[in-house]
């Protein structure tokens, strides 16, 4: 396959649950700092784009495991956008244990963001030369189709969110759980 990148992790212990496999938010956490090193692997790190005030937003996506990996076990993601248009770009990933074996699948789509006028950009040029693509699917899941909203929630729970639980883009960080969930 041409046109990827791979990123290899060592689990760590904090991002294990209590019975030492890693969970969902860890496997998202790995795919979003895949995707963030392959932007640093073409000179187009976050934190380049950020300061010309522009990122990337995730619109929506899917994942499938066929299993969760363990504490200190070794994964590979292969990451590449299988397909583009002027402002949005489908990343594909696959994830492989130590032996190569496939163990997950993800796919998310993306949309290039001016951060200040709050609308989505035109992606850069130099961006789409150095990423190509490669128009093969990890995973054959439709990921357009909008979420219908609810009126209302079964359940809800609000949290604080101070200014250290935001990234960069004030987005906050799933990992720590902070946001207002409804079920």
């Amino acid at each position: 396959m041409e046109n990827y990148f791979d990123k290899q992790f060592e689990l760590r212990y904090f991002e294990m649950d209590n019975s030492g496999v890693a969970s969902p938010t860890t496997i998202l956490t790995l795919i979003e700092e895949t995707a963030a090193d392959h932007c640093h692997s073409i000179n187009m790190s976050l934190y380049d784009l950020e300061k010309q005030h522009v990122g990337w937003v995730l619109l929506g996506g899917f994942m499938q495991m066929d299993r969760y990996p363990g504490y200190k076990e070794k994964l590979i993601i292969r990451t590449w956008l299988s397909t583009y248009s002027t402002v949005k770009g489908f990343r594909e990933n696959i994830i492989y244990d130590e032996k190569g074996k496939i163990i997950g699948r993800a796919k998310g789509i993306w949309v290039f963001f001016d951060i200040k006028k709050r609308r989505p950009l035109q992606i850069f040029t130099d961006i789409r030369e150095k990423w190509s693509y490669f128009n093969e699917e990890s995973v054959n899941q439709d990921i357009t189709k909008k979420i219908e909203a609810i009126d209302t929630a079964g359940y809800s729970k609000e949290f604080k969110v101070n200014r250290f639980d935001t990234d960069m883009y004030q987005h906050a960080r799933k990992q720590h759980q902070i946001f207002t969930m409804a079920y």
